[in-house]
């Protein structure tokens, strides 16, 4: 295994355990700097940070990651015949990742239920609609994440 893919697997398997990505947490700490820094008193700035973490609890809570988490794994362990197994192109990565959206559907329900994964689960008939049913959940509790730390950040600044 090439040095820089395993580094990107690392970190995929890292976020997905996390539940969020780096860029999610570096964007999390910021906000949370700004907060404490920030001119608000400081009642204001407890009920801001204690609101802000409990989102993020919520979201390392879920019971599975994000879909574009597990869908950045995929890509990355997937090799295109294309590509440089030594180099994780960013390009490439995007494309991958584009393709493999729209080939499920937006979410990676097919992509985990087609390579076997049926074969551990108790049920082949909720399979389908159970996993679609926790990664679209997980997809929009990510974006409810992500939104409001943008507009905390803009009502920060």
């Amino acid at each position: 295994m090439p040095i820089e893919r395993m580094k990107e697997i690392q970190t995929c398997i890292r976020e997905i355990g996390n539940k969020v990505s780096d860029a999610d947490l570096s964007v999390f700490l910021d906000n949370q700097n700004k907060i404490l820094f920030g001119n608000e008193p400081a009642d204001k700035k407890l009920e801001l940070l204690a609101k802000h973490i409990s989102i993020l609890k919520e979201r390392t809570e879920f019971s599975i990651a994000a879909p574009d988490l597990l869908m950045n794994l995929a890509c990355v362990l997937y090799i295109r015949e294309d590509e440089d197994p030594y180099v994780v192109s960013k390009d490439i990565h995007e494309q991958k990742v584009g393709q493999l959206t729209k080939d499920s559907r937006g979410v990676l329900a097919d992509f985990f239920y087609r390579v076997g994964l049926s074969a551990y689960l108790p049920s082949q008939s909720g399979l389908t609609t159970g996993i679609e049913r926790l990664l679209q959940q997980s997809a929009e509790m990510t974006a409810k994440a992500r939104m409001y730390e943008k507009h905390l950040a803009e009502a920060i600044s």
